[in-house]
């Protein structure tokens, strides 16, 4: 247990889940004032934000020029709010592994608090690509748009699947580590 509590690796995990989700904190609150800035003012966001290149959600290009900006301003708001929610399931889902990082560093990583914690990350693994094909349905449905096919990531089901199982075996060493505890 002693090398558990030691292992650099861990160190490493901890620290930088805490980076990752710091930058998605702050990604919600930059994709949010770029929200509102839309809203307030479309055509001084095309002019000024629109560096030509185009913009891309989910593999839908929204506005390749800021001439085509305005056309479309509904639904850049729409895929800016949709990055928002996605950044903020990410955050919550990178400051869950820091607590269960944390918490296998101060004790047993065997605890029902990481049963809980193990099995959120699977449903936020699950959820965040689901809200994506759902918001990327959103912008084709405002756009009109027929040629847009939107697709669902599968990785993302499939990594969130994973963890689900995961967890179970972590309920499984939960229930052994207190029968350890009881024969002590």
């Amino acid at each position: 247990m002693n090398r558990l509590k030691n292992s650099k690796l861990l160190k490493f995990g901890k620290l930088a889940t805490r980076i990752v989700e710091i930058f998605c904190w702050l990604g919600v609150a930059l994709t949010l004032i770029c929200a509102v800035a839309c809203m307030v003012n479309g055509d001084w966001t095309a002019e000024h934000m629109l560096t030509g290149e185009p913009i891309r959600f989910n593999d839908l290009t929204i506005a390749d020029s800021a001439e085509t900006f305005g056309t479309v301003l509904p639904v850049v708001i729409t895929a800016l709010l949709g990055g928002c929610i996605s950044l903020a399931l990410t955050a919550i889902m990178f400051h869950t592994m820091h607590r269960v990082l944390a918490s296998a560093q101060t004790g047993s990583p065997f605890q029902s608090a990481n049963v809980r914690r193990i099995e959120r990350i699977g449903w936020l693994a699950i959820i965040s690509p689901i809200v994506g094909w759902a918001l990327t349905l959103l912008c084709k449905f405002i756009l009109g748009d027929t040629m847009v096919d939107p697709s669902l990531d599968i990785t993302g089901l499939a990594m969130g699947l994973m963890v689900l199982i995961l967890s179970r075996f972590f309920a499984y060493g939960v229930s052994l580590q207190n029968d350890v505890d009881g024969l002590v």
